[in-house]
């Protein structure tokens, strides 16, 4: 018999219903369920969902586990809150809120995880860091995602660079799913407006870290330093200026 599904580790900004949907596509068994609030109790929706999945927790989840995080950290903050918060797991796998696997697809992924695998990508398209799993084989050789891509876009560009420059590739195993691309930001007039920026802004901190756009990049290593791959230093006045919310 497959595996339960060791951990699986989502964050949610806005719009409680992509949380609920993304529950009601756990078919496969699933030890934790690892929500990371970045609503800041700002959107009623989002609390609500919450404590309705915890109390009506879904028998094929052991247990689910909630971090409210008293600022949104982003989506490369969460994906690194994700992994130091269950490091007694062998992997982590992280699904975007509006990324929702159809039926029977999460028991594919689960017998797929009890092969060896470095790093797993379930999303062919652009928008593939919507459903990711990570090893700390992954994490030892790349490191953890650069923060100062903040709140989201370009940290998946800068990912796959340094992968690319330590010889790691992602292992593409292709799902069936329904995803809402962006509905995070298309959903808050706010947000969308902020994004304009905030994507500009990340956008210059590409070029300035790899010496070109993503597929142009000119350094082998970051701001062409002799630096490891990993390297970047995090900028907490960067993040306060680009705050969606």
């Amino acid at each position: 018999m497959t595996k339960a599904i060791e951990l699986i580790g989502t964050m949610i900004l806005n719009g409680g219903k992509d949380l609920f949907t993304l529950v009601g596509c756990i078919d496969h068994p699933v030890k934790r369920f690892f929500i990371l609030d970045n609503s800041q109790g700002l959107d009623a929706s989002v609390t609500q969902a919450i404590e309705d999945v915890v109390t009506n927790k879904p028998e094929c989840i052991d247990e689910i586990v909630v971090v409210h995080n008293a600022m949104n950290v982003g989506f490369s903050g969460s994906v690194n809150q994700i992994i130091k918060q269950n490091i007694d797991c062998p992997y982590w796998c992280v699904i975007s809120v509006d990324w929702h696997p159809e039926k029977g697809e999460l028991s594919r992924i689960a017998e797929r995880l009890e092969k060896p695998f470095t790093a797993i990508l379930c999303d062919e398209s652009q928008n593939g860091y919507s459903a990711m799993i990570f090893t700390p084989e992954l994490l030892f050789e790349v490191g953890l995602m650069d923060e100062n891509f903040y709140p989201a876009y370009y940290e998946d560009n800068d990912h796959r660079y340094r992968m690319k420059q330590a010889g790691i590739s992602w292992e593409y195993f292709p799902v069936k799913f329904k995803h809402a691309v962006s509905v995070t930001i298309k959903r808050d007039p706010k947000i969308f407006h902020r994004n304009q920026l905030t994507f500009k802004e990340n956008g210059k901190y590409y070029v300035a870290k790899w010496g070109g756009p993503p597929g142009a990049e000119r350094y082998e290593t970051p701001f062409d330093m002799e630096l490891p791959l990993d390297y970047w230093l995090y900028d907490p006045t960067r993040s306060q200026r680009q705050r969606w919310i």
